[in-house]
């Protein structure tokens, strides 16, 4: 039944039901205004909370990036390597020989014969190798000829001689320069221009990574973004790897630069700097951010906190450890808090936040990798320590290690017989001997506490043979070889120049050696080796003085056998001479010097063996030779300047007189060249390798061949390897190109 209203009543029913959804409309409208608000403000919080976490993914992943970055710095340092690298591989396998048009170029002939002197599978294990003849004698400080028989014929040619890559620039003489060498001893630094590029690669990489979208004012509150600065944090933890590659002694970085660990070590100094500097803007921001919020209490309170304070405070007593004050006067404390200081900054560094936890386990895979490399090339061997009082020298000689090492390498030693506290200290010293010798030989010069240590155990025990000195046997804990010249091939050089200054007669002695061993196979391309060495007096030199002689008189027998063997139409090697030439620093020039009138003198080395300063032979034969140039010339200003000085003390009976190093040997000798002689003060450095140069020149232009370089090195005193590097750089352009490059390999007695 329908329902039966009033008129005026259903009109207004009507009207209700009309202005409901109008009502409703305006009641969602007046609700929804605020819902809208509420949802646009969380829509920018979720904006800004992305975008800041975009801005910290991108600070982690600028990180991974600058590893990456560093890699490729390495394979460019690689690249530049690789050509000496392949050479020496060549040279070491000795399946190859150059085309008979190179060989021809290079004034090489002979069937049969192989590439050699490469020695890449040397340096790397100190092994026992085959015992010596039965004719060679024991002991290393005899003074009887320690060579082996001369070869019938050559075996080996010399290896291939490749200029390193930036030598060729037009600047490349730059490269040589030390500008931080005359800075005081605490500041002083012996890295050259050419090993400041990677410094600043390294210091541009850190740069930019740390600036490259990196927003470091205040948090903006429409997106969050702002105050980047734990991109520092990231860095830091990013360069602990690379720190901990470039300090260790198993070190892949310098294995694939090849140069040894020492000369990394400015490297690992820069970023363990670069590292602290990054911790310490880190540290510092947040600790101001909270400190001005007032929360500095709370937020340090947390255990992710405690664990960064941690790693930094261990970080700082790395650093203060770390100076060079420090280093110097304290070294055992510097090696303590080295050891502590990396324990407690990888532990708390790594606990601290979640991305420096790779990095930390790949410094520890680092570590533990050089470790067991450390362990595989440590040996307990049986040594025989030795006095020597004129020089203050303890000799060391382990005949059960024969060979293994490269000449100019070093090893590290500890003797447990010296006491508790000094016995396990590990002191590096470079190797005397030749490889495949009669053993490894260690000359230790008595100037800090250790040394002294080591020279009294030494003087306890009993008189020696020649009733001079003291012997004794003793365990010695070894660990090498290491260092080194890395890929330089010093045979493949047509002239060497070796100097030394005081104990570092030890670096110069062994490279002398194994060259003049090696010249019987034909696998030395030099045609002379002089010897420098400076010594403040003829005491110092004495002690060394009978295997010096040895050493003469093995390279005098070689030249004979080699200018017979020529005269009779033989194939014999060209002969190789060594000339060492001795510089008493300390002594008047006006002095007469006794060290060559000493009774360990060899006979056969007469003190008035003489040879032609300049051989002008040719002149006399063929007066017209003069208008050849390049051919014969008179002596120049600078080779006068050269004789005079050299010779100026010739008068005196108890000197030795021989060629000097701008004497002009034939390219088919006469007579030896190989000599020794002494000289009061000091040598001018760049009147003798200009001399050396000339030498060279005028050896490859009668040959009729290309110059192969000449290689200078240097061992002692910083203010010796200045000058010599000095030398080296100031030689004139045109006769650095005519002797096929000069390069310059140098080794300081600490490091």
């Amino acid at each position: 039944m329908p329902v039966m209203v009033d008129p005026d009543t259903g009109r207004l029913l009507v009207q209700a039901g009309t202005a409901l959804p109008l009502a409703t409309d305006a009641v969602h409208l007046a609700v929804g205004s605020p819902l809208s608000t509420i949802s646009s403000s969380m829509n920018s919080t979720t904006i800004s909370d992305t975008i800041s976490e975009d801005q910290v993914q991108l600070s982690r992943a600028t990180s991974g990036f600058f590893v990456l970055a560093l890699g490729g710095l390495l394979f460019v340092v690689m690249i530049l390597a690789y050509n000496r690298f392949m050479a020496r591989l060549l040279a070491s396998t000795q399946k190859f020989a150059p085309s008979q048009a190179r060989a021809k170029k290079l004034g090489l002939s002979g069937q049969g014969r192989v590439l050699g002197g490469g020695d890449l599978l040397s340096g790397w294990i100190l092994r026992k190798g085959t015992p010596p003849p039965v004719h060679a004698p024991q002991d290393p400080f005899a003074d009887i000829p320690l060579g082996a028989p001369t070869p019938a014929a050559p075996v080996l040619f010399p290896p291939p001689h490749l200029v390193p890559l930036i030598h060729h620039l037009p600047f490349a003489q730059t490269f040589q320069y030390a500008p931080f060498s005359r800075f005081p001893i605490y500041l002083r630094s012996s890295i050259t221009v050419a090993r400041l590029y990677p410094v600043f690669c390294y210091l541009a990489l850190v740069g930019v990574a740390l600036c490259w979208h990196s927003d470091l004012g205040p948090v903006r509150s429409a997106d969050g973004v702002g105050r980047d600065f734990a991109r520092t944090g990231n860095m830091a933890a990013a360069q602990i790897p690379v720190v901990i590659a470039l300090g260790v002694k198993g070190n892949m970085v310098g294995l694939a630069m090849g140069v040894g660990y020492e000369k990394l070590q400015i490297l690992h100094k820069l970023a363990g700097r670069l590292i602290f500097i990054c911790s310490t803007i880190h540290v510092g921001y947040f600790m101001y951010t909270w400190s001005k919020e007032g929360t500095l209490r709370q937020e340090l309170g947390e255990t992710d906190m405690l664990l960064g304070s941690l790693g930094y405070w261990a970080l700082v007593l790395l650093v203060a450890s770390s100076v060079p004050v420090v280093r110097r006067l304290a070294h055992g404390l510097f090696k303590i808090c080295h050891i502590v200081g990396i324990i407690g900054f990888l532990a708390g560094t790594a606990m601290h936040a979640p991305p420096c936890l790779p990095y930390c386990i790949a410094a520890i895979i680092i570590y533990a990798i050089s470790m067991i490399q450390t362990a595989t090339k440590t040996r307990i061997a049986h040594a025989e320590l030795l006095t020597v009082p004129s020089s203050g020298m303890t000799g060391i000689f382990i005949p059960t290690l024969r060979t293994g090492w490269r000449p100019g390498q070093h090893v590290r030693i500890r003797i447990p017989a010296i006491g508790i506290r000094q016995g396990w200290e590990s002191h590096p010293f470079t190797v005397s001997s030749a490889p495949d010798g009669e053993g490894l030989v260690l000359l230790c010069k008595k100037l800090g506490d250790w040394t002294t240590a080591l020279y009294d155990l030494a003087a306890g025990g009993v008189l020696s043979p020649d009733g001079e000195g003291h012997q004794r046997e003793v365990s010695v804990i070894i660990d090498g070889p290491y260092g080194g010249i890395g890929n330089t091939m010093l045979a493949s050089f047509s002239s060497v120049l070796l100097t030394a200054g005081g104990a570092g007669i030890s670096h110069a002695l062994s490279v002398a050696h194994d060259l003049m061993k090696k010249a019987p196979s034909g696998c030395v391309r030099a045609r002379t080796i002089d010897l420098v060495w400076i010594v403040r007096s003829e005491e110092t030199a004495r002690g060394v003085l009978p295997t010096l002689l040895d050493l003469v008189n093995d390279a005098k027998a070689h030249e004979t056998f080699c200018i017979e063997g020529q005269r009779k139409g033989r194939i014999v090697p060209q002969p190789t001479g060594l000339r060492i030439h001795i510089f008493v620093s300390r002594c008047p020039i006006s002095s007469p010097l006794t060290l060559l009138s000493n009774p360990f003198a060899d006979p056969s080395i007469s003190p008035q063996y003489s040879v032609p300063i300049f051989d002008n032979a040719d002149l006399a034969k063929d007066p017209k030779s003069r208008s050849r140039p390049g051919l014969a010339r008179q002596p120049t200003e600078s080779e006068k300047i050269m004789q005079t000085y050299v010779l100026r003390s010739a008068s005196s009976a108890s000197t030795a007189t021989c060629s000097t190093l701008g004497s002009i040997a034939s390219i088919r000798r006469t007579s030896p060249v190989s000599c020794i002689n002494a000289n009061p003060g000091r040598p001018n450095w760049e009147v003798l390798l200009d001399g050396l140069a000339e030498e060279t020149i005028r050896r490859a232009m009668k040959a009729k061949h290309e110059a192969s370089g000449i290689c200078v090195t240097s061992c002692g005193p910083h203010g010796l390897v200045d000058g010599v590097r000095d030398a080296v750089r100031g030689m004139k352009g045109w006769k650095r190109r005519q002797v096929g490059g000069v390069e310059f390999e140098e080794e300081h007695f600490a490091f």
